[in-house]
């Protein structure tokens, strides 16, 4: 089964149980990478690509506060439906506007169904509104965020 999420400024690619992240997406050039690539580091911890979990979705994304001043830090907070696996489930992050930065990805460690991360903002000389997006197995969540000067 082949599968597209838009997730801002990249498109995850799932096929089967092979994942890939556009390396470069100006040419539409997909890069398969190995489940053992780490893309990126969550709180000091590798992300790595991994297989989802059948039946295992992400049920909510919440950004606290919503509306906030440039330079400081909103939270967010990712839920699954049921405790994730051995080793953690890997959650994409991602965001569609210039004013905030929630970094690639979070790790909800096992036997937890839900983690929070910070979000970072930057200063605006207007204020602009844009989405934070998570994608875990087949399910894409958004939320919206406001970032004020």
């Amino acid at each position: 089964m082949f599968q597209k999420h838009p997730f801002g400024f990249l498109s995850i690619v799932r096929c089967g149980s092979a994942i890939a992240l556009p390396t470069l997406v100006t040419f539409g050039v997909i890069s398969f990478l190995p489940s053992t690539t780490p893309i990126a580091k969550a709180k000091g911890e590798e992300c790595i690509f991994q297989s989802s979990v059948a039946g295992l979705n992400l049920v909510s994304l919440k950004i606290s506060p919503s509306v906030i001043e440039g330079r400081r830090q909103p939270e967010g907070e990712v839920t699954l439906s049921a405790p994730a696996p051995t080793g953690g489930a890997v959650v994409l992050v991602g965001s569609n506007f210039y004013g905030a930065n929630p970094g690639y990805c979070v790790i909800v460690p096992q036997g937890k169904t839900s983690q929070t991360f910070s979000i970072f903002t930057y200063r605006q000389s207007t204020t602009s509104r844009g989405n934070i997006f998570a994608s875990y197995g087949d399910t894409f969540l958004e939320a919206e965020l406001t970032v004020t000067p």
